[in-house]
């Protein structure tokens, strides 16, 4: 057992740094998003989503989103997932943009909560850019390399 031990040593950084960055990114986040998502959604009328039951949770795709984007912050690093991440945020917004409602009567309140799902996406992956630079910290990665000065 010593030596699985002395064999982790060089990595107890990363192991911490990837550990605390999924409690937060996937705990925190997983906590905190969801609640901001239902108390925004209660100020919003009724969109008259016909079928709730018949699509993908919104907890599971937030839970992938972070856990992704925490470790596109940790590995290639913010310069990469920043964009990254705007961009996937981008796609959402286009796959939902002026989608007609089922009920037309309620197209401004379907509108209204497709842009409620774009600001909770933006929120989850605040979460994950967060987590991931804390853990690029604890790692002992530059966070924002900056140019060099002579």
């Amino acid at each position: 057992m010593q030596d699985v031990w002395a064999w982790l040593a060089p990595y107890a950084s990363i192991i911490i740094g990837l550990v605390v960055a999924f409690v937060l990114s996937i705990g925190v986040g997983g906590v905190v998003v969801p609640c901001f998502h239902a108390q925004q959604a209660a100020k919003l009328p009724d969109p008259g989503e016909p079928d709730k039951d018949k699509r993908i949770h919104p907890n599971l795709t937030g839970t992938i989103e972070r856990a992704a984007f925490t470790l596109f912050t940790i590995v290639p690093g913010p310069a990469i997932s920043t964009p990254m991440m705007l961009a996937w945020l981008t796609l959402k917004m286009a796959s939902h943009w002026n989608k007609p409602s089922p009920q037309p009567e309620k197209q401004a309140a379907w509108n209204r909560h497709a842009f409620l799902g774009l600001l909770s996406g933006f929120v989850s992956l605040c979460f994950a850019w967060a987590a991931g630079m804390i853990a690029r910290l604890i790692i002992g990665i530059d966070t924002l390399p900056l140019p060099h000065q002579p």
